[in-house]
C-alpha cells in the first residue's frame, strides 16, 4: 500500500467545457454566414456586370445596323420613341436578311427588319429588356444628326419600368446609352 507521501497527485482536470464548445460553434457559424453573404453579393454583382456588357454589345450592334443603312437611319426608320408601348411585336412582311446578292429590300424594309430582329434579341437576352432610339434633333433625322440608343433592363428583377436611368433600382430600369452619328 502507498503511503500518503507516495501517492500520485494529478493536476486539476482541464479542457473544453460545453460552454466553450457552444461559443466556438456560434463564432464559426457567424463566419460561415459572412462568407456566404459575400459570395452571394459577388454573384449578384457579376450578373449585373454581365448584363451591362450584353447591353453594350446590343447597343453597338444596333449602331452598326444603322451605319450599314444610312438612308434608313437618316429617314428615322430606326427610331423607337416609346420603348414600352411601341416595340415591334410582329416580323415585317419582307425578311431582309443578309445574302450574297444585293438585297431586294428598300432602306425602310431593311430598317424594319433590323429593328424587329434586334428588339427581339434585346428582350431575349436581358431580363425585362427594352430599347429606345431617338434623334437628338427630334423626329427629323439628318445625315449630321446625333442619334441616341438606350438599352434598358430590370437588373434587380423587381418589375419596375422607370426609364430615368438612375441608380435607384426600385424606381428605374438599369440602362446603357450610346450616341452615334451614322
Amino acid at each position: 500500500m502507498l503511503s500518503r507521501s507516495q501517492a500520485t497527485v494529478f493536476p486539476p482536470a482541464g479542457g473544453f467545457t460545453l460552454v466553450e464548445v457552444l461559443v466556438a460553434i456560434v463564432v464559426l457559424s457567424i463566419g460561415i454566414l459572412g462568407v456566404a453573404a459575400l459570395q452571394t453579393r459577388g454573384l449578384v454583382q457579376g450578373q449585373g456586370g454581365l448584363q451591362a456588357s450584353q447591353a453594350i454589345t446590343l447597343a453597338n450592334a444596333y449602331a452598326d445596323m444603322m451605319r450599314a443603312n444610312p438612308v434608313g437611319a437618316e429617314d428615322g426608320d430606326y427610331q423607337i420613341s416609346d420603348p414600352i408601348n411601341s416595340p415591334p411585336s410582329t416580323a415585317p412582311t419582307a425578311s431582309c436578311t443578309f445574302t450574297a446578292t444585293p438585297s431586294p429590300c428598300t432602306a425602310a424594309q431593311i430598317a424594319a427588319w433590323d429593328q424587329y430582329s434586334w428588339f427581339k434579341q434585346v428582350g431575349d437576352t436581358l431580363p425585362g429588356g427594352l430599347a429606345q432610339v431617338q434623334c437628338i434633333d427630334g423626329a427629323n433625322c439628318a445625315s449630321s444628326s446625333i442619334q441616341t440608343i438606350r438599352v434598358f433592363w430590370d437588373q434587380a428583377r423587381t418589375g419596375v419600368q422607370g426609364l430615368g436611368c438612375s441608380a435607384d433600382s426600385s424606381v428605374d430600369l438599369a440602362c446603357v446609352t450610346i450616341s452615334l452619328q451614322p
